[in-house]
């Protein structure tokens, strides 16, 4: 796997890599991005027993790696997606903005994983993880351990939500 963040064809909507500042080159990079969303929709397939609707990908990177959302994540996954939201007002308020400003970097995370393999498009609307035995959350620490944590915890709460349009809606975010 390439993880050379200058290989990465950069999103239109992005400075070129050479030019970015280097906390958001490091929180926004596309294999992160990448391992986040193929943790997600790993788990949103064993849980919904089909493949993630591709545009839940531009709601798991938001949710996991903003640091209080994802501290305010579910603990288990018989929360409900409803339940959560009620629950959480305060942090659901902030994800449309998030989610429209992290667009950019979830496209180039999506074709950072679909073109080294952590992921692959099945029939132009759904994504499958083929990484999920790469990431094993036993060997990482600190944030990123709770990023995957989240990333899995949230595929397994979207897989019981329903649709990906119910899903959005519900997180009052305009796909």
């Amino acid at each position: 796997m390439t993880t050379d963040a200058s290989a990465v064809a950069t999103d239109p909507e992005l400075p070129a890599w050479p030019v970015r500042s280097p906390v958001p080159a490091a929180m926004f990079n596309p294999a992160l991005i990448s391992a986040a969303v193929a943790t997600a929709a790993n788990q949103y397939e064993e849980t919904a027993g089909f493949a993630m609707s591709w545009p839940l990908a531009y709601l798991v990177t938001p949710l996991v790696l903003h640091r209080p959302t994802r501290e305010g994540l579910p603990r288990t996954k018989a929360t409900s997606l409803a339940k959560w939201v009620g629950d959480n007002a305060v942090l659901v308020e902030g994800l449309p903005v998030r989610a429209r400003q992290m667009t950019p970097y979830v496209r180039e995370g999506l074709r950072f994983g679909l073109r080294e393999g952590t992921m692959e498009l099945l029939d132009g609307d759904a994504l499958r993880s083929l990484a999920s035995a790469q990431i094993n959350v036993r060997k990482v620490d600190g944030d990123l351990a709770m990023i995957y944590r989240a990333s899995g915890m949230i595929g397994r709460v979207f897989g019981r939500a329903g649709s990906a349009a119910a899903i959005f809606a519900s997180l009052r975010v305009q796909p």
